[in-house]
């Protein structure tokens, strides 16, 4: 009888306990004027969908670059204020919007948002691993941003921020254990900076890393472990990669450097590290490489594949769909998606282009997966009367129990 009843409550709870429904999504800082963020919904096969009321406003001014998501937030940059634009000879600084992702990947804008980067021209954009701090590259001034992150998402700088770093500042990678930031600096090369406990930033020995040789060092992505670092080299249409060391210090893999194709932009690792994509914008095509247990890197079979001037890259969590913005003319882009094999090949997903011919000069997105950011399950109300039912059942037979005459 015991394991009977224990049966009921078991399906009874699954009964009732109710996921809502809930798509992942990718963004898009579009990089328009004024600024705006594209939301797309992910369908069937990876396609996507355009969500009501997209694109969002960032109130933040004119164009756009990074973003990056902590928790179910979403922030976003923004490199000029309202009306200042390339014109101005002394650029102000940009900012950062924040906004709550909702049901349905519809997003709302966060209060006090925007906040002030502290420099001019933002750039890149990650968040520490706990989700309390934002660090953004201000590319114009070399300085690099740090913000805390409050439980209602806003955002206010550390004691001492911003702080001087190498020229040009561009993509950020944040280490595993969040007390090490690397950074891609144009042509300074690679940065590495310790992560003091109050935010502030240190250059460790020895960085900037791979100056000279005329690199110019764009969109970087650090392993899981932590353990290596690859950086793309646009100027030399390669990529760069490193073992990271003692103390922060960066070692060339064996091989390193890689070649990949002309306009090297951005930098994507399968969620398992054994894949490597990189775009190559002037060259209108994908890299991809099989990553070795050293953490050499060799261009898989069909490599490069063909795309649309791709720029910014991003990876489903299961790492079988890549989506990419695509330039496709002036401050016109597109969303390219792609299926991934195992062995690293890339097939156009039926349906792509998504959102062709968007206005602005987009090249960074994020996915997000709304379930495992956001979702809890819940006892819906026929699950919820059905429990009640039962635990009245049990009282009674409890009470009866006590009733009965002792033997």
């Amino acid at each position: 009888m015991r394991s009977c009843l224990v049966v009921f409550v078991c399906s009874i709870l699954a009964a009732g306990l109710a996921v809502p429904a809930a798509a992942d999504c990718v963004f898009v800082n579009q990089g328009s004027s004024p600024n705006t963020v594209e939301a797309l919904q992910v369908g069937s096969g990876g396609a996507l969908t355009v969500v009501s009321g997209s694109p969002f406003p960032t109130n933040g001014g004119d164009q756009g670059h990074g973003l990056t998501l902590v928790g179910s937030r979403l922030y976003a940059l923004n490199t000029f204020p309202p009306g200042a634009g390339l014109g101005n000879k002394a650029v102000p600084p940009g900012s950062v919007s924040g906004f709550t992702i909702g049901p349905g990947c519809s997003l709302t804008l966060l209060a006090g948002s925007p906040w002030s980067t502290g420099g001019a021209l933002p750039d890149g954009v990650v968040a520490n691993p706990a989700g309390t701090r934002l660090f953004i590259g201000n590319s114009n001034d070399g300085t690099i941003m740090v913000l805390d992150i409050a439980g209602d998402g806003s955002l206010a700088p550390v004691a001492g921020a911003p702080f001087a770093g190498e020229p040009g500042p561009l993509d950020l990678a944040m280490s595993p254990d969040g007390a090490r930031l690397f950074v891609s600096q144009g042509s300074a090369g690679l940065g590495v900076y310790d992560i003091a406990g109050n935010g502030a930033l240190t250059e460790v020995a020895g960085s900037p890393f791979a100056a000279g040789g005329s690199p110019f060092f764009k969109g970087n992505k650090l392993t899981a472990s932590g353990a290596r670092f690859y950086a793309m080299d646009n100027t030399n249409a390669q990529v760069a990669g490193f073992s990271v060391g003692t103390g922060g210090v960066l070692s060339a893999l064996p091989g390193s450097p890689y070649g990949s194709g002309f306009g090297a932009d951005d930098l994507v690792l399968s969620p398992d590290a054994s894949h490597l994509f990189g775009s190559n914008f002037d060259a209108g095509t994908f890299s991809v490489f099989a990553v070795a247990a050293d953490g050499s890197l060799a261009e898989v079979v069909g490599s490069p594949f063909a795309g649309n001037n791709p720029t910014g890259l991003v990876l489903s969590p299961a790492g079988n769909t890549l989506y990419t913005v695509a330039a496709t003319g002036s401050a016109i882009y597109q969303i390219d998606a792609y299926a991934v094999s195992p062995a690293g090949a890339l097939t156009l997903i039926a349906g792509s282009p998504f959102t062709a011919g968007s206005r602005g000069t987009a090249t960074r997105l994020v996915y997000f997966s709304q379930f495992q950011a956001t979702e809890v399950p819940t006892l819906d109300p026929r699950g919820l009367a059905a429990l009640a039912a039962l635990l009245v059942l049990a009282a009674v037979r409890i009470l009866n129990r006590r009733r009965a005459p002792i033997q």
